[in-house]
């Protein structure tokens, strides 16, 4: 059964450092602290991917153990960084994954979503 206690929310960052800091500070608003919140860099070598990388390791740090920041420091397709992080930095049964430019703007957004 999916509870917040076994959730855990991914978020495929790249090279929209605007976009991205509303998601980030829209997701630490709305979301239980017990959520852990994944941040995976994506869009190495691309004009504001440096940016948003700063940002991701930032944030992790401001929020450690709660924001955890996954960079595998190579250009990929998405779905093999993705692939990675649930197989080896996850541990969570149930992953929403996000983009960095869709962010929710009300609390209780993450457990309507479960109901």
């Amino acid at each position: 059964m999916i509870s917040l206690s076994n959730t855990a929310i991914l978020i495929l960052t790249c090279n929209d450092f605007e976009a991205l800091d509303v998601t980030i500070s829209q997701v630490l608003a709305t979301t239980p602290a017990e959520v852990p919140i994944y941040l995976l860099s994506n869009c190495h070598g691309l004009p504001g991917a440096d940016i948003c990388e700063d940002m991701c390791r930032f944030t992790a740090r401001q929020n450690y153990g709660r924001v955890h920041w996954l960079n595998p420091m190579r250009a990929q397709p998405a779905i093999f960084g993705i692939k990675a992080a649930i197989e080896t930095e996850i541990a969570a049964e149930y992953i929403l994954k996000q983009d960095d430019d869709a962010f929710p703007i009300a609390p209780g957004w993450l457990e309507a979503l479960i109901e």
